[in-house]
């Protein structure tokens, strides 16, 4: 096994290392079922397959349903073996299980985790793998040498008019994949850039991510995000303002039972439904986009789950938001 310090300064040179066998199969198996019943009880709860539920959600973050049992269970002993390894106290900030899935093949581009966090950063993350992960599953890319990089403002990938401009100029010789066999796990610092490809095999690829704070150490000076007119950072509260405000435009807001977005979701629904000739827009694309904002959003409520590539509000903008917006011009784009 490499020493310690070794492991520091591979994380300190590198930005990453793998662990080998960090659990046995036995827990991974026992942990990969636990999360996977809990997920089927969460679509059950809202009368939806599991595919439905796992196509609108994709990271549950602690606390939740979801995490409960492997965060109670595991995150001492990832504490244990990562201070042994580092040779320093650790402190975890965060916790989640994360999925690919055949109903969930989407790439995640390059990005820096620190800057999603810039008033509560960690310095590291352990991705542990709960299946074996292999290179066309999504497997986690990294660039070399990127935690050397100034840190960048957080990369809104949400936006619907998002552009990689990271993967589309990257060689070979610039990016590594990382695959990995079900129990390990790859460390690496929270500067590095990385993402990882869409689940072309279509094979699950889950995996239980915490990230840690090293004690007594410093950050450095992290860039505040700079929110597109419509992404991660605002794309929730301009949905709502958008489906409101054209509700009113319409002469429908009346019809709202109760001040709540799980309402307004369900009142958008019900006026698509009974006013099928808008020819501008795609009734029954925009009625199933809707649908799947409404489970994100129960999901969200009750399971602390979030969208893990963007794609429910990026869809719905493209099939109703684009055309509502410019009626009622909440978005200047």
């Amino acid at each position: 096994m490499i020493s310690g310090i070794s492991n520091m300064e591979k994380l300190q040179d590198d930005g990453f290392f793998i662990i080998k066998n960090l659990i046995s199969l036995d827990l991974v198996t026992w942990h990969l079922n636990d999360i996977k019943n809990k997920i089927a009880g969460s679509a059950e709860e809202f009368g939806i397959s599991v595919s439905d539920y796992l196509n609108c959600t994709g990271r549950w973050v602690a606390p939740s349903q979801i995490t409960r049992t492997i965060s109670d269970l595991l995150n001492d002993i990832i504490k244990d073996k990562l201070e042994k390894l580092l040779q320093c106290q650790i402190v975890n900030k965060k916790s989640n299980v994360i999925c690919k899935t055949a109903d969930l093949v989407d790439a995640v581009p390059f990005h820096q985790d620190i800057s999603y966090n810039p008033d509560n950063p960690y310095h590291f993350s352990v991705w542990l793998a709960l299946n074996d992960v292999y290179e066309a599953s999504g497997a986690l890319q990294i660039i070399k040498n990127s935690h050397n990089w100034k840190i960048k403002p957080a990369v809104d990938f949400w936006s619907p008019y998002f552009i990689d401009k990271y993967s589309n100029k990257l060689t070979n010789q610039q990016t590594i994949t990382l695959p990995i066999s079900a129990g390990e796990a790859i460390v690496f610092n929270s500067k590095l850039w990385h993402g990882s490809g869409e689940n072309l095999n279509a094979k699950d690829r889950f995996a239980y991510v915490t990230r840690w704070v090293i004690k007594d150490k410093e950050f450095p000076v992290i860039p505040k995000p700079k929110p597109l007119v419509f992404g991660m950072f605002n794309c929730g509260s301009l949905t709502e303002e958008i489906l409101k405000k054209s509700l009113l435009y319409f002469n429908k807001y009346h019809d709202i039972k109760e001040n709540s977005k799980e309402e307004l979701i369900k009142t958008w629904l019900s006026y698509l439904e009974n006013n099928s000739d808008i020819s501008e827009i795609d009734i029954i694309k925009a009625s199933k986009d809707l649908s799947k904002l409404l489970i994100l959003n129960q999901a969200a409520t009750l399971h602390n789950a979030g969208d893990i590539a963007g794609k429910i509000h990026r869809n719905l903008w493209f099939s109703l938001l684009n055309f509502l917006n410019a009626k009622v011009q909440v978005v200047k784009i």
